[in-house]
Order: structure tokens, then sequence, then C-alpha cells
């Protein structure tokens, strides 16, 4: 058999869809998905590994946008082989909430574009340890967390760890501006792992009015091995742990000196 065939309005009207669990698991899809496939659906409440393992050419933008009751994301994307995904594909899902310790929604995911926009407005999203666990990501877009106002799990290790440090390539090159914006405490420990990314978005943090380490986990903000000069532009001169800067302690890989302007 082909791949899978799927028609752009196969889940229109679906007002009493609640869950696509495994729904494209390990599957092998010849056609897009197209915009807003669940756009709006205000009764759905499990993705979980609805695409995991699945292989497709792109996935449009707005997949997942507005279903306010969405709360399980656990591994939707994992170990999936896509070439782009849109923009805002879980924005203003604001049900989406922990309920273990991570969700690696992309974790080990092949993917050249991620659009802008991922995980905007989720303002119930406390911890986004995991999320990008191991990716094998090119490019992703801009405002990742914006918004994301109640992150303050205080051991955040691995939101954009890069698959260079397991068993892939490494590949993260690109990421987008205002990633963390008015995140309102932010978590430091293990922030970007990565070896190809050699600059920071200058706007990642702003509106981040404190920032801090869990000094017990012992993971420090970036492992950058690679990172050159940049401009990074903070909104709050509360960047001290234990009277330490967060951005310049020892063994952090990462920024060598901040010097304040």
């Amino acid at each position: 058999t082909g791949p899978l065939s799927v028609p752009g309005n196969l889940y229109k009207g679906m007002s009493k869809l609640t869950s696509i669990s495994h729904l494209y698991d390990h599957s092998v899809l010849g056609s897009d998905i197209p915009d807003g496939w669940f756009e709006g659906n205000t009764v759905l409440t499990d993705v979980s590994y609805c695409f995991s393992n699945a292989t497709l050419d792109k996935c449009g933008d707005n997949t997942f946008k507005d279903c306010t009751a969405l709360s399980n994301i656990h591994e939707a994307f994992s170990s999936a082989s896509i070439n782009s995904i849109g923009n805002a594909t879980f924005k203003n899902c604001t049900a989406i909430s922990p309920t273990s310790s991570h969700f690696a929604t992309f974790s080990y995911i092949k993917c050249n574009s991620l659009g802008n926009e991922t995980f905007a407005n989720c303002t119930q999203l406390t911890s986004a340890r995991d999320i990008f666990f191991y990716i094998n990501i090119k490019r992703i877009g801009e405002r990742t967390f914006a918004n994301c106002v109640n992150i303050n799990d205080n051991y955040t290790m691995g939101i954009f760890y890069d698959s260079s440090f397991y068993e892939y390539e490494a590949n993260l090159e690109s990421l987008g501006d205002y990633t963390f914006e008015n995140i309102q405490v932010m978590p430091m420990n293990g922030i970007i792992t990565s070896d190809r990314l050699t600059t920071l978005p200058p706007h990642m943090f702003k509106g981040v009015h404190k920032f801090y380490i869990n000094q017990a986990n012992g993971v420090p903000p970036f492992r950058m091995p690679n990172l050159g000069a940049c401009d990074l532009y903070l909104d709050t001169d509360d960047y001290h742990d234990y009277g330490n800067n967060i951005f310049e302690s020892d063994g952090y890989y990462g920024i060598p000196r901040m010097t304040d302007t």
C-alpha cells in the first residue's frame, strides 16, 4: 500500500471529537496536513502520540490553535519526520498543564523548519522541560513560548536540546527572537544545548522580570561551544543568583562575559 492520503476537510464539523491519541502514529502521509486542521475544537483534550513516528512533508499553520480544552500533548510529534511545521501549532491552548514530569512533545523529531508562536499564550503551561528534547530541527521560529506567563519549573533542563549531544548530526542553526517573551520568572537550567547555534536572539528574554538557577541540579543555562559575540537585551537587572551573574558562571559553555549597557 502507498502513502495515506487525508482530505483537508476530514475533521470539519466533528464537534464531539475529544481524542486523536495515536491516530497517525507510524503513518506515512502522502498529502500535507492543511492549515487549521483541528483549529478551534473546544472539546479536544488528547493528542498524545497523534503524529508520533509519522512521515510527511508539511504540517500547516494553526493545527491545534484555539483548542482550549487540550491538555495532553505527550509525544504528539515525537520521532516524526516532517519537512516543515507551520505557525501557531498549539497557540492559545490554555488548558495545557503538566500532568507528568515532561511532555516530550517534539522529542527526537527530524524537521527542517518549525514556525512561529508554537506555544504562544499557553497560559497554564508551567514547565517547558523536555518539550524539545533531542531535537533534530534546523530552524525554530519566533515567540515559541511568548506569554506563557506561568512557566516556573525549577528543573527546566532540555527546553531546546539539540540532538548533537545524542546520536544524530547536530542541526539547530537558527532560533527566532522573543522566544520567552513575558515569562515572569525565567528558570535558567538547560535552556539551550547546541553545537551549531552560533548566536542568541537579542530579545529572547523580553519582558522577563527575574532569572534564577536551581543550584541543586548543576545544569548550566547554555551549552553552546560555538557561540560567538552577540547582543542580548534584558528588561531587568535581576539576573544574579547566590551573588553570581547567571550569564557568566564558569562552565556555562555560552556567554563568557556580559557587559552591561
